[in-house]
């Protein structure tokens, strides 16, 4: 939280950076190779594949002032997939496809990985490229760096923006192919963030699952230094639930957000949480060495699993303005609803 100057951003750029903002307040980190988790279950390797898959029972939505996004599975199988380093802190998709209908627009867009998409310690991919189907024709992203991206149309010329330019072409006067461009790699973002909320998840069952077998966890949000937003406390809850099962494969637990905030010291604009998330079907494979080959959450068959958002989560920008005094931008909120699943294996040979 800094008081040096205000802004304010639009819904859909900053999602991802909330959720990367929370895991890392919360999570104290995955570990390196044949690290200890810090609970029941075993150790880690340097890095897992992952699978994150969209489940048709309940579209993952993204609702904001802006609009509203749904995205949806093409085809079978994951809808993305790739590596997930521990001890580089380094999250490469290697591929992905999905389609999104959003109010934004009148057709839908179909967003596919080209060329595998690499971001290091939560910041800006520094390499990789994306394809969009759109109204406008075909679009394509290539990241020149961790400084910024080329975009063109139809094969044409490519245009250069730094990344913060490119954030703010969704919503500004520019063509639509353009926004289009900016509104897919945000939504590329969400997913990279939710794989770090869910290993964030992960850890804080792992490191309390002593206590979740007889009682939840409250989880102490940042607190505010001065007057809160009206009706907001100045202490926040994230309470954490074994809401069934053992705690250990097969089961589920429930994250809580009672005026949960995220005070980030390098910005002016901070982050408060509202809702309720479900981690249902928890699976964990730990071999004979101890290690931990598999963890996530996934269907069974004839049994639900994955990350429900059922309830709905909602995220607000909070502003200090003047320095002492909170207030909530009601613009910036955005819900997510709707549910996914997601495995960490180890690597095939």
């Amino acid at each position: 939280m800094k008081t040096e100057s205000v802004h304010s951003r639009l819904p859909f750029i900053v999602l991802a950076a909330f959720f990367w903002l929370f895991a890392a307040s919360c999570s104290s980190g995955g570990g390196g190779g044949g690290g200890d988790d810090g609970g029941g279950g075993g150790q880690t390797l340097s890095e897992y594949d992952f699978a994150f898959s969209l489940l048709s029972e309940a579209p993952l939505t993204l609702d904001s002032s802006l609009g509203t996004a749904t995205l949806e599975a093409l085809g079978g199988g994951a809808s993305f997939g790739g590596v997930y380093s521990l001890e580089e802190d380094t999250v490469t998709m290697n591929f992905g496809w999905v389609k999104i209908t959003t109010t934004l627009w009148d057709a839908p867009l179909s967003i596919g990985v080209n060329d595998p998409i690499v971001s290091v310690d939560g910041e800006n991919p520094d390499q990789g490229s994306m394809t969009i189907s759109s109204g406008e024709g075909l679009i394509t992203v290539s990241i020149a760096s961790s400084a910024g991206v080329n975009i063109s149309l139809n094969g044409g010329a490519n245009v250069y923006f730094t990344w913060d330019q490119f954030d703010e072409l969704l919503g500004s006067g520019a063509p639509d192919w353009q926004q289009q461009a900016s509104f897919a790699a945000t939504m590329i973002g969400f997913v990279f963030s939710q794989l770090d909320f869910v290993v964030g998840a992960i850890t804080l069952i792992a490191e309390n699952d002593s206590v979740l077998s007889s009682r939840s966890v409250i989880i102490d949000g940042d607190t505010f230094p001065g007057t809160p937003p009206a009706g907001i406390s100045a202490d926040g809850t994230l309470t954490l639930s074994n809401t069934e099962g053992e705690v250990g494969p097969g089961g589920s637990f429930s994250e809580v957000f009672d005026d949960f905030w995220v005070n980030d010291s390098m910005d002016d604009i901070d982050t408060l949480f509202e809702g309720r998330v479900d981690l249902v079907g928890y699976l964990e494979d730990v071999d004979e060495n101890g290690i931990t080959t598999a963890i996530g959450f996934i269907p069974d068959p004839g049994d639900p699993g994955g990350v429900f958002f059922d309830d709905g989560l909602t995220i607000y920008e909070t502003q200090e303005n003047p320095a002492g005094v909170f207030t909530i931008d009601d613009t910036s909120a955005i819900t997510i609803t709707g549910r996914y699943s997601i495995m960490f294996y180890e690597p095939g040979p």
